[in-house]
């Protein structure tokens, strides 16, 4: 077979600097290794040296009714996702637009080569050699030992995407990684100039099916996760139908007060049925934002911090009782003169009780106050004895501070 894509090598004296050329990182999710697989999800990323995305594209694809989805414990996609979707016959025009003056990119760029070779072979197109790139390659020429895996080199790279088995992600962390290989410290340049021929032209059908992979709530919520999974902006516009269905959708979720996984995880999977990108997810939750702002009867106000939906906490309650000898509900209260403590003055009704109080490691000494349910003076340094195991305070363990015998009033 004819190879379909020529490889670019990178290198520290290149002569062609990549910040003015443009590129499309792809990355494909098959259900097998190596052809006659299929394809079943298409990510693509149009970029500039400079970082600028131009276009991004997210479809799955279903390669044929009874069609095994392969390895579901990688990318997890199963036969009820790709029910429905848009075959390649479809999408692969808005791919091959995509491609159209650009520098192909990918992680393993052999890998996707095979497959789009085999798909373009499928439907009787053939197209010209593409200029490529291969992350890979690159990344086990020049940077050494260590892993080479995508998503060891994000980790290393510290990039702000995520490698996680989805065509779109991967895509996205594949055009990272080859922006931090074009940057300092390292300033990878191209050997030689890319050379661009003219792609088949192919109607598309305005279909396709984004997916929000490995939703997670994290510090910003489940709908942030949601929108940074799909598209930046869609290649088409959506269906309206499956727009309406949405806002419906997110109209009840919203009723409920609260956005939980299950219900973060439905309004994905109708985001992707209405081919709805970032943008259009925007669009329309602003719109319904504002509808219940009207309905509600004026604008937003302040928002208390908190959880979404939850009630804010009562203002605190004042106590009616009028304040005691030691002042007012949970004040210290006076100081209380020697003497007046102790059993003899619990009797008298003049004085705290003694409790004792296990905390783990101490058994301490606590006085409640005269009002009853108040506590005046807390544990210290003298109250507190050293614990021992199975050992519970006996009398001699205990502060006594009655007077001494001696000066007791013994009454017959």
């Amino acid at each position: 077979m004819r190879a379909l894509v020529h490889d670019l090598a990178l290198a520290r004296d290149g002569e062609v600097p990549a910040r003015d050329l443009e590129f499309t990182a792809v990355d494909f999710e098959t259900t097998s290794l190596a052809p006659p697989g299929r394809v079943i999800e298409v990510g693509a990323v149009r970029m500039r040296g400079d970082g600028t995305v131009l276009a991004e594209m997210s479809t799955l694809v279903d390669p044929g009714p009874g069609v095994a989805p392969g390895a579901t414990w990688v990318h997890r996609i199963t036969r009820e996702h790709l029910d429905g979707a848009p075959t390649m016959a479809e999408v692969i025009g808005d791919l091959l637009s995509l491609c159209e003056g650009s520098v192909l990119v990918a992680h393993n760029l052999a890998f996707e080569e095979r497959f789009l070779a085999h798909e373009l072979e499928l439907l009787g197109l053939t197209a010209p050699p593409l200029p490529g790139l291969c992350t890979l390659r690159a990344a086990r020429t020049h940077l050494g030992a260590g892993s080479c895996q995508l998503g060891a080199l994000v980790e290393a790279f510290g990039l702000p995407a995520v490698a996680i088995h989805a065509a779109l992600d991967d895509a996205r962390a594949c055009g990272q990684l080859l922006l931090a290989l074009l940057a300092p410290p390292h300033e990878l340049r191209l050997a030689s100039r890319p050379r661009h021929h003219r792609l088949p032209v192919v109607p598309s059908s305005g279909r396709s099916l984004p997916r929000a992979a490995a939703l997670r709530a994290g510090r910003r919520g489940w709908m942030a996760c949601l929108m940074d999974r799909l598209p930046a902006r869609g290649l088409h516009p959506p269906q309206p139908e499956g727009v309406a269905a949405y806002r419906a959708l997110l109209t009840s979720v919203l009723a409920q007060g609260r956005i939980t996984g299950p219900k973060a995880k439905l309004l994905a999977r109708q985001a992707g049925r209405a081919g709805m990108s970032r943008a259009d997810l925007v669009r329309v939750h602003r719109a319904v934002l504002e509808e219940e702002i009207a309905r509600a009867g004026g604008p937003a106000g302040p928002r208390r911090p908190g959880r979404p939906g939850r009630r804010p906490a009562p203002p605190p309650r004042r106590d009616p009782r009028p304040a005691g000898p030691v002042g007012p509900v949970g004040s210290a209260g006076p100081a209380r003169p020697a003497g007046t403590g102790g059993r003899a003055a619990d009797r008298a009704g003049r004085g705290p009780a003694v409790r004792w109080v296990f905390d783990g490691r101490h058994a301490v000494r606590t006085e409640a106050s005269d009002v009853p349910g108040v506590r005046r003076n807390g544990p210290t340094a003298a109250h507190r004895v050293r614990r021992r195991p199975s050992h519970r305070p006996t009398p001699a363990d205990r502060v006594d501070d009655r007077p001494p015998l001696s000066s007791r009033t013994v009454t017959n």
